[in-house]
């Protein structure tokens, strides 16, 4: 996709969410996830990382919503040869843990169709 990007004349680079990225922090007015987190072990680094990259606000798309319950659902079979995350996030955890951050202000959750957005609005 990165190349097919670049084919375009698109402006890409390739990273992974899991490990710092080679980017400036409040750079992107928006950063957009979406179906990235519930395949992901952890989703701590990942969402610290996107507030540190953001500016405005982070949008966060889940196609698996996060559960009412205190405890994630941490699943994952093996695929493959790789292990594939289809992890279930306690809806209370996920928000307490974004709300640590000191530049978390405000987060919206809006359901569209099948899939739930986490609007989080940066200071």
């Amino acid at each position: 996709l990165v190349d097919s990007a670049k084919k375009s004349n698109v402006n890409v680079i390739y990273g992974d969410f899991t490990q710092s990225l080679p980017l400036y922090e409040k750079d992107y007015d928006v950063v957009y996830i979406r179906h990235v987190l519930e395949h992901l072990a952890d989703y701590e680094f990942a969402l610290t990382e996107a507030i540190r990259l953001g500016k405005r606000e982070v949008l966060v798309i889940f196609f698996i919503p996060p559960i009412d319950a205190e405890e994630h659902e941490i699943n994952y079979a093996f695929y493959e040869n790789a292990f594939i995350y289809h992890n279930k996030y306690s809806d209370e955890r996920l928000k307490d843990f974004l709300f640590k951050n000191d530049r978390v202000d405000k987060i919206n959750t809006q359901i569209f169709e099948k899939e739930i957005v986490y609007h989080i609005l940066l200071k």
